[in-house]
């Protein structure tokens, strides 16, 4: 009985210790040169909006491999969304960016366009960007970059649109 579960524990030890190298494994996917717009003016930390306010976010997508690795990051997509701002529903962008291959020590730029419904409650939401793609290993690296929209409503801003 006592062999058996020190074969069961060693066993087990040994699939964890497989796993390590999975789950320390380094994302190789960066991004950098992050800046957001509001309405077409500059901002940062919080992004502050209002109903119907356009928010543009640009940025790098870095593959950070040294270039003697000689080592792509390929199939690279962008995914993104500001989480149950519409009537509870995440909100999409425009579209997603498209982003070319990687090769070792190269980047890419990419753009994201919001535009906030008229109808939304005032309150912070998180804007989520996630960026993945595989090495010439089959490797998966990810990265995530989070952000807050706060959507602020005046209380004396009313809009008229014909019929």
């Amino acid at each position: 009985m006592i062999k058996i579960k020190i074969k069961t524990l060693f066993i087990g030890l040994i699939f964890l210790i497989s796993l390590v190298p999975f789950v320390l494994a380094d994302t190789k996917l960066d991004i950098t040169s992050l800046k957001a717009y509001v309405d077409g003016d500059k901002d940062s930390g919080t992004l502050d909006a209002k109903p119907e306010s356009e928010i543009k976010i640009k940025f790098d997508i870095d593959n950070i491999y040294d270039k003697t690795t000689g080592l792509d990051i390929n199939d690279i997509t962008v995914t993104s969304v500001i989480k149950r701002i519409d009537d509870g529903e995440d909100l999409d962008p425009e579209e997603d960016p498209d982003v070319d291959d990687l090769r070792a020590g190269e980047d890419d730029s990419a753009e994201l366009v919001f535009d906030i419904p008229l109808e939304v409650e005032e309150d912070t939401y998180d804007l989520e960007i996630k960026v993945e793609g595989k090495d010439t290993n089959n490797t998966l690296h990810t990265v995530t970059e989070l952000m807050s929209v706060k959507v602020n409503k005046e209380t004396h801003d009313v809009k008229i649109r014909s019929a």
